[in-house]
C-alpha cells in the first residue's frame, strides 16, 4: 500500500495505522509533542527509544482514540524515517508551521490544519482505489514448491525471505527528529 501513497503524509499515515497500531483518531489527534524520535530519554519522558505518546484528549479537529487511557507506542526505524520524510514534506505545506498537530491537510481551505478522522479514511479509501490499479506483485514459489531448486523441493526450508515491511513490529530502533 506504501506504493500507492503519493505523498510522505500518506506514506506515514498508512505506516502508523500498519506498524505501530495506531487508530484513525489516534493519528489524527496525534500532535507533535508527541513524537519522540530519538533514541534516549528526553526531559519528563522516561521511555526510552523512538516512541509515540497517544494521549487521551480533546482536540479542535475531533479526532479521539478509543483507547481510555494514554499509552506510549514504540517506532521502528522505518517509520521513524517516514516522520523524517513528512517532516521535510510538512515544512511546505502553507500553514502547517502553525499546527501542532503532525499530520495535517494539504489542500483546500483547511490546509495546514490538523486532519480530521474523516479524512484519515477519504486518504485510506484513496490509497486502497490506487493499489488496486497497481500491477500485482509477482508470484514467488513457497518454501515446499517442488519447483524451486535445493533443499526447499525436499519439504526443507529455504533460504530466508525478505524482511517484510508491511508487518507490524513491537520493538526497533533508529535516529531521527520530527
Amino acid at each position: 500500500m506504501l506504493t500507492a501513497c503519493l505523498n510522505a503524509r500518506d506514506r506515514l499515515i498508512v505506516a502508523l495505522a500498519v506498524r505501530v497500531g495506531m487508530r484513525r483518531g489516534e493519528i489524527a489527534g496525534l500532535r507533535l509533542a508527541d513524537v519522540r524520535l530519538i533514541p534516549g530519554r528526553r526531559a519528563g519522558c522516561q521511555v526510552e527509544g523512538p516512541h509515540l505518546h497517544v494521549i487521551k484528549r480533546t482536540n479542535p479537529n475531533r479526532a479521539a482514540g478509543k483507547a481510555r487511557r494514554s499509552r506510549q507506542l514504540p517506532c521502528d526505524p522505518l517509520v521513524v524515517r517516514l516522520f523524517d520524510d513528512w517532516a521535510v514534506e510538512r515544512a511546505e505545506v502553507p500553514g502547517a508551521a502553525d499546527c501542532d498537530f503532525a499530520p495535517v491537510t494539504l489542500t483546500g481551505p483547511r490546509t495546514g490544519h490538523g486532519m480530521r478522522p474523516a479524512a484519515i479514511n477519504e486518504a485510506f479509501e484513496a490509497l486502497v482505489r490506487r493499489s488496486r490499479a497497481l500491477p500485482p506483485a509477482p508470484a514467488t514459489p513457497g518454501p515446499f514448491d517442488p519447483g524451486r531448486a535445493g533443499s526447499e523441493s525436499r519439504g526443507l526450508p529455504g533460504p530466508r525471505p525478505e524482511v517484510d515491511l508491511s508487518t507490524p513490529t513491537s520493538t526497533g530502533a533508529g535516529g531521527g527528529q520530527a
